[in-house]
């Protein structure tokens, strides 16, 4: 059984009682979009108190106990899961003491020899190091928590009891909490979870979730109250401004609708308040939930003179609101093709709604328009909207995309006496009033975006970016190529004439691995002649190959970089040294990469075969993630580990009850002890796990490894990469910092 809603969000919302409501003025242009979450039959939990809603100092029928001071049980009620509070791990931070606590369940639940069980229950985190919901010393199953960067997040474990058992006991334990945990939700069914269960449907939210409308005073009257769910029931509410309408088609069975929030919050939002949205289907075994946040356009505003860089008043600014408040807010901003009254709109992550003052400047709403116009999917609860997401459910639509780079020096011949400055700040995502978006933070690239089918531009930058040396280019095209983009667009000005012929291998090379063959051009700038003529070398033999030259460049990800939150919080710069260093050599290595959280494999998500699963030092993987890594070892995926306990240890450092198994395991050793991209490098190349367009051959006697590519009248060839192709990072592969020049680019056609 399934129900669908259709749903129109224009202005705002409110609650109480159904007012006689008449609308002045012409309504806002309804806009419907369609949400199909899946219809369950309610299972009752063998838990009582699982929303932790009766008890003082602790939840009744558990036990709370604490190792150190400062360490202590609290109730969050901003935005609990089930009833009126959530049950908060808190430390008290100012004593510098580790929250190390337990909170056990008074009477083990009684439950059926040879029985699956399901355990659901909400986790959310503003950082932690290690804990988990366990049977207690038994470890006969363990549901280790990760960041959740104060979201909401659903967890599920499916137990089996044994032939003898016929208890279960209950333990939350928390080691090493730094700031608040909150939990909610628990409950515990017999039988694998309905869509759902556990307090929240799995819905494909289609919404737009961020909206841009006028700042204004609103009529507190304007309020939608609780109504029978009828099927074809129509409820609305609006304000001078225009309307809110729903019109919900809801089975037999669901009892209400609710509309969370007080008239209190919309008297005044000069006032910056916060407002909710809460839609809430049935009782305590099935409801969907949903928050939508209004800020309006003065608080948008603020928030950008509050956290832009120091300096910046440009309208470039109000672009960087996006990225500030995802890191600061967890909220992003994404586009999306909706216009109320000639106000500007666009989604973003989780439900968020922003209203702003219809003053934007020209630039604001700029920067705004560049923005593609897609509809987004999200499905919750397993995961919110991210960039990758968003990236690669909407990269037909991206028209541009330029990889830009910075400089302290302002002309070549300053840049020239340090060539080893090859780094500035990069891949940060902004945009200007030129309408060029920027990547300038790696996190973003390494996080394995995906499918942007486009033309991503290089320009030159004053003249001074070729200056810090190809390795940048290497470094860049290296990242268009994980991108998965389809064409590439180089400005040669201003080639430093010292590269000469060199730069025709250097071309060819990142023509292929690049841009997986698919096309590379290069812009009519001025360039010195002998930059000129490698340029037209290389623009030639590509126009002869690039009509029928047949590469992965539309394959799906290869190899997998796998990624422990656990992890990242327990040592952040090791974790985002370790992550960035495997991604940059599997991608030099010729992988189209992606990646995989371990929380994707504990929910049952498997690797396909043949691939290659990379673990950068997640010494804290779970057994829950072992069990499926085992499982796509056994259907032929190969396995990049490094050698030390996250083979024999557990994320608590006990003897790990599974084991990695198969012989496609690779441990790759001493990794600890390695500083550069190219040492790891050099260990996978060592292994047999290869993409499937790369071949290993032999040049007088050395190892090397070459692209494949075939054209349309059967003749392959393979574009050697040799170790000394990229050697350290590459940045230092390809100059010589002794003699400020440039080593020559090996490069060759083999044809049979």
């Amino acid at each position: 059984m399934r129900f669908v809603w259709l749903l129109c969000v224009s202005v705002f919302i409110g609650q109480g009682q159904p007012p006689a409501h008449t609308m002045r003025g012409a309504p806002l242009p309804v806009r419907f979009v369609k949400i199909e979450p899946q219809a369950m039959s309610a299972k009752p939990s063998l838990l009582t108190n699982g929303s932790f809603e009766i008890g003082d100092e602790a939840p009744e029928g558990w036990t709370f106990s604490a190792r150190g001071s400062g360490v202590r049980i609290e109730w969050e009620t901003a935005s609990p899961v089930h009833g009126q509070r959530a049950l908060k791990f808190a430390n008290d931070r100012s004593t510098g003491v580790r929250a190390i606590a337990h909170l056990t369940l008074d009477s083990p639940l009684t439950v059926k020899p040879k029985t699956t069980y399901s355990i659901v229950f909400w986790l959310k985190t503003d950082g932690f190091y290690q804990g988990s919901l366990t049977d207690g010393i038994g470890g006969r199953f363990r549901s280790p928590f990760e960041h959740t960067q104060g979201q909401w997040v659903r967890k599920s474990i499916e137990y089996t009891t044994d032939d003898q058992q016929t208890s279960l006991p209950l333990q939350f334990q928390i080691d090493s909490a730094t700031d608040g945990l909150c939990v909610d939700g628990l409950q515990v069914f017999e039988g694998a979870p309905s869509a759902g269960q556990g307090g929240r449907l799995s819905v494909e939210w289609a919404m737009p979730s961020v909206v841009f409308a006028p700042d204004g005073s609103w009529s507190a009257e304007a309020i939608i109250a609780a109504t029978e769910a009828v099927k074809g029931a129509v409820i609305r509410a609006g304000s001078e401004e225009g309307e809110l309408a729903i019109r919900p088609n809801i089975p037999a069975g669901v009892s209400k609708l609710t509309f969370g929030g007080t008239a209190d919050q919309f008297k005044d939002l000069e006032k910056k308040q916060r407002l909710e949205l809460s839609i809430i289907i049935g009782g305590e075994a099935l409801a969907l939930e949903r928050t939508v946040r209004f800020y309006t356009g003065s608080q948008v505003k603020e928030f950008i003179k509050m956290r832009a860089p120091a300096g910046d008043t440009s309208d470039g600014a109000f672009a960087l609101f996006a990225r500030q408040a995802k890191e600061e807010d967890a909220l992003l901003l994404l586009p999306f093709a909706l216009q109320m009254k000639g106000h500007a709109a666009a989604t973003g992550e989780r439900g968020v709604v922003w209203i702003s003052d219809p003053e934007l400047t020209k630039g604001e709403r700029d920067a705004l328009g560049l923005l593609p116009k897609p509809t987004v999917t999200i499905t919750e609860p397993k995961q919110s909207l991210s960039l990758e997401k968003w990236l690669e459910a909407r990269h037909k639509s991206l028209a541009t995309l330029n990889l830009r780079w910075g400089t302290k020096h302002e002309s070549f011949e300053q840049a020239a006496k340090e060539p080893h400055l090859t780094d500035s700040t990069l891949y940060r995502m902004e945009a200007d009033d030129s309408g060029r978006i920027r990547l300038t933070e790696p996190r973003y690239i390494k996080s394995g975006l995906a499918a942007i089918e486009g033309m991503v531009s290089m320009p030159n930058d004053r003249g001074a970016t070729w200056a810090v040396g190809w390795s940048k280019l290497a470094k860049q095209l290296a990242m268009a190529k994980a991108c998965g983009a389809r064409h590439i667009l180089i400005d040669p000005l201003d080639l430093p004439a010292k590269i000469g012929d060199q730069a025709e291998g250097l071309l060819m090379f990142l023509a292929v691995l690049g841009a997986n063959g698919a096309g590379i051009r290069f812009s009519s700038g001025a360039v010195n002649p002998l930059g000129t003529l490698a340029v037209s070398r290389a623009v030639s033999e590509l126009g002869r190959l690039r009509s029928d030259v047949r590469t992965l460049g539309s394959a799906p990800p290869d190899a997998y970089l796998l990624y422990s939150p656990v992890d990242a919080a327990h040592d952040p710069e090791r974790h985002e040294a370790d992550f960035e260093r495997w991604y940059l050599a599997l991608i030099t290595a010729g992988f189209r990469v992606g990646i995989l959280t371990e929380r994707a494999l504990e929910e049952g998500v498997t690797p396909p075969a043949e691939t290659v699963i990379a673990i950068p030092g997640a010494r804290r993987l779970s057994d829950e993630a072992l069990v499926r890594l085992n499982t796509a070892l056994a259907n032929g995926a190969k396995a990049l580990v490094p050698e030390g306990a996250v083979l024999d240890q557990d994320l608590y450092g006990r003897a790990r009850t599974q084991r990695f198994v198969g012989e496609t395991l690779y441990r790759l050793p001493n990794l600890n002890a390695m500083e550069t991209t190219a040492e790891l490098l050099k260990l996978i190349r060592q292994t047999d796990a290869r993409p499937p367009g790369l071949q290993a051959f032999r040049t007088n006697g050395e190892f090397a490894w070459g692209v494949v590519c075939q054209t349309a009248q059967n003749v392959s060839f393979v574009i050697n990469l040799t170790q000394e192709t990229i050697e350290v990072d590459l940045k230092s592969a390809l100059v010589d910092h002794g003699r400020h020049t440039l080593k020559p680019m090996e490069y060759r056609l083999i044809r049979w």
